[in-house]
Protein backbone atom coordinates (compact mmCIF):
# COMPACT_ATOMS: atom_id res chain seq x y z
CA UNK A 1 0.00 0.00 0.00
CA UNK A 2 2.59 2.48 0.70
CA UNK A 3 4.47 1.70 -2.07
CA UNK A 4 1.48 2.65 -4.23
CA UNK A 5 0.57 5.76 -2.62
CA UNK A 6 4.24 6.87 -2.89
CA UNK A 7 4.45 5.72 -7.16
CA UNK A 8 0.77 6.09 -7.65
CA UNK A 9 0.08 2.99 -8.61
CA UNK A 10 0.19 -0.69 -8.48
CA UNK A 11 3.43 -1.58 -9.38
CA UNK A 12 5.43 -5.07 -9.81
CA UNK A 13 7.58 -5.57 -7.39
CA UNK A 14 10.06 -8.57 -6.92
CA UNK A 15 9.29 -10.29 -3.18
CA UNK A 16 13.03 -10.32 -2.67
CA UNK A 17 13.26 -6.60 -1.88
CA UNK A 18 9.64 -6.34 0.40
CA UNK A 19 11.20 -9.71 2.14
CA UNK A 20 14.40 -7.73 2.81
CA UNK A 21 12.95 -4.57 3.66
CA UNK A 22 10.39 -6.66 6.05
CA UNK A 23 13.48 -8.43 7.50
CA UNK A 24 15.17 -5.13 8.23
CA UNK A 25 12.52 -3.68 10.03
CA UNK A 26 12.81 -6.63 12.80
CA UNK A 27 16.65 -6.70 13.20
CA UNK A 28 17.26 -3.10 11.88
CA UNK A 29 18.86 -0.10 14.35
CA UNK A 30 17.48 2.76 14.64
CA UNK A 31 19.17 5.19 11.60
CA UNK A 32 19.24 2.33 8.92
CA UNK A 33 17.77 2.82 5.91
CA UNK A 34 16.98 0.32 2.63
CA UNK A 35 16.48 1.09 -0.82
CA UNK A 36 13.47 -0.66 -2.46
CA UNK A 37 12.18 -0.75 -6.12
CA UNK A 38 11.50 2.81 -7.67
CA UNK A 39 13.52 5.26 -6.07
CA UNK A 40 11.66 4.36 -2.30
CA UNK A 41 13.36 4.15 0.56
CA UNK A 42 12.80 2.38 3.57
CA UNK A 43 13.91 4.78 7.01
CA UNK A 44 14.13 2.91 10.67
CA UNK A 45 14.30 5.18 13.50
CA UNK A 46 13.78 3.65 16.93
CA UNK A 47 9.88 3.40 17.35
CA UNK A 48 9.03 3.76 13.50
CA UNK A 49 9.97 3.39 10.03
CA UNK A 50 9.40 5.84 7.00
CA UNK A 51 9.17 5.02 3.29
CA UNK A 52 9.78 8.17 0.94
CA UNK A 53 10.22 8.42 -2.22
CA UNK A 54 13.09 9.77 -3.94
CA UNK A 55 15.49 9.55 -0.82
CA UNK A 56 14.51 12.71 0.66
CA UNK A 57 11.67 14.66 2.41
CA UNK A 58 9.80 16.79 0.58
CA UNK A 59 7.09 19.51 1.00
CA UNK A 60 4.04 17.43 3.11
CA UNK A 61 1.70 18.89 0.11
CA UNK A 62 3.65 16.11 -2.17
CA UNK A 63 2.67 13.33 -0.20
CA UNK A 64 6.38 11.71 -0.56
CA UNK A 65 6.43 10.06 2.40
CA UNK A 66 4.29 7.38 4.11
CA UNK A 67 4.89 6.96 8.23
CA UNK A 68 3.93 4.15 10.16
CA UNK A 69 4.01 3.73 14.24
CA UNK A 70 4.94 -0.12 14.09
CA UNK A 71 5.84 -2.42 17.65
CA UNK A 72 9.10 -3.78 17.48
CA UNK A 73 8.87 -7.47 17.70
Amino acid sequence: MAIEALVGDRTDIRDAPIEDALDLLQTAEANQAYHLPYGVELCVRSQTFLLRQDGGARHRQLRNTWEVDVPRV
